[in-house]
């Protein structure tokens, strides 16, 4: 560390505060600046809906509480994205001047996913991801709507689904997979969820794609493939996926796929480059691919892992599974690994309640559940135990 005076962070979550804490923890003293295109604190993605349906109130978004910069010594420039990223020459563009680091993480996240058609931008087109879609999904929530269409049969889609429904709301899931949740779920364990759903009074349009969205008074009318009349409601909540934030990245510097392409301590194919969160595209264990994996648990350990290595202490991050473990509408859900190929499976299932277990070579590779669930915990760290030596 000795050569090492300033290091540049980009972006404002959980990723970075992780690397914050690793450097300041294994001896890193001098400078850290950091770069956001934003004024918030520190939030966690995942708490979006649990603020906007008032089971938490405002401040339980930020799980690294007030002023974590000004603890640990950080230059934070707030309402200052990066506009460019000159990796080579070791410096940034941010807030109309140029910054130069020795290291820099990328760590800026993703942002939520609008297809690109039209009235796709109509106010009422609402998306679930930032601190800023948390207070307009409540506001939403408080005008009590008679109908909300959701769009993406997600784990985030589910959530505002179960918001909703629990207002009273009738409650519309389309999605353009033929079924719920099509990478953590087999197709018998989404049947089964499905099923439950309508006995709930959820309407479910699977396999629609969406094609356009119009105003009307008071609300929206979506046009879906092969439906001559439109799904008519208040509001759209928009749940079909994130895009990775890096804009600002030259690709012809960095190696790119749907994020930076890490190695297993973060660095990108620039050593002195970083990269962690749901920007970085590390390692899916159960396919062997590079592969952004969406979880807070996963972006903690990539931003320690990058500070750690940043300090010159042995630090590595294998990768690791897609895995969801999540209650909603009554039921408790449980998808780990690689549910889509595989050689056999073993199950057992009582009327709509399941559980399921894939194999590939005799190797535990997936893991699904419906109700009927042991220990996942300890299945998780068995089937991470058969990749990690």
């Amino acid at each position: 560390m000795t050569d090492v005076k300033r290091i540049a962070i980009i972006g404002n979550g959980c990723a970075a505060a992780e690397c914050v804490i690793a450097l300041r923890k294994h001896g890193y003293y001098d400078e850290i600046r950091l770069f956001a295109d934003n004024r918030n604190e520190i939030a966690n993605p995942m708490l979006t809906t649990y603020y906007a349906s008032r089971r938490i109130p405002f401040e339980y978004m930020f799980p690294y509480g007030d002023a974590f910069y000004g603890r640990f010594g950080v230059d934070f420039r707030y309402d200052c994205p990066v506009m460019a990223l000159k990796a080579v020459e070791k410096r940034l563009e941010a807030g109309g001047e140029s910054h130069p680091f020795d290291l820099c993480l990328i760590a800026s996240g993703a942002s939520a996913l609008r297809p690109p058609i039209p009235g796709a931008e109509l106010d009422r087109v609402l998306t679930v991801r930032t601190v800023e879609d948390a207070v307009q999904l409540r506001r939403a929530g408080e005008e009590a709507p008679k109908k909300v269409l959701v769009v993406g049969a997600s784990m985030v889609g589910i959530k505002v689904v179960e918001m909703f429904h629990r207002m009273g709301c009738g409650v519309v899931l389309a999605d353009l997979a033929p079924y719920i949740f099509p990478l953590a779920a087999s197709p018998k364990c989404a049947a089964a969820i499905e099923r439950r759903l309508t006995n709930q009074g959820v309407e479910l349009l699977m396999g629609a794609g969406l094609e356009r969205i119009e105003a009307r008074e008071n609300g929206i009318a979506a046009y879906f493939t092969g439906r001559e009349a439109p799904v008519e409601a208040e509001y759209l909540a928009m749940c079909i996926g994130v895009r990775s934030n890096m804009s600002f990245v030259d690709r012809t510097e960095l190696q790119v796929d749907r994020g930076v392409l890490v190695s297993e301590t973060m660095q990108t194919n620039i050593p002195y480059i970083y990269a962690a969160g749901d920007v970085a595209q590390g390692r899916n264990l159960a396919t062997g691919q590079n592969q952004i994996i969406g979880l807070l648990a996963n972006a903690r350990m990539q931003g320690r892992t990058a500070g750690r290595h940043m300090c010159g202490l042995p630090s590595g991050y294998e990768g690791n599974l897609l895995h969801n473990i999540t209650h909603f509408m009554g039921m408790d859900f449980v998808g780990l690994g690689e549910v889509r190929s595989y050689d056999r499976v073993e199950e057992r299932f009582t009327e709509d309640c399941l559980e399921q277990f894939f194999y590939t070579a005799d190797r535990l590779t997936g893991y699904n559940s419906l109700d009927l669930y042991g220990d996942c915990g300890v299945l998780k760290n068995t089937m991470l135990k058969q990749y990690i030596q």
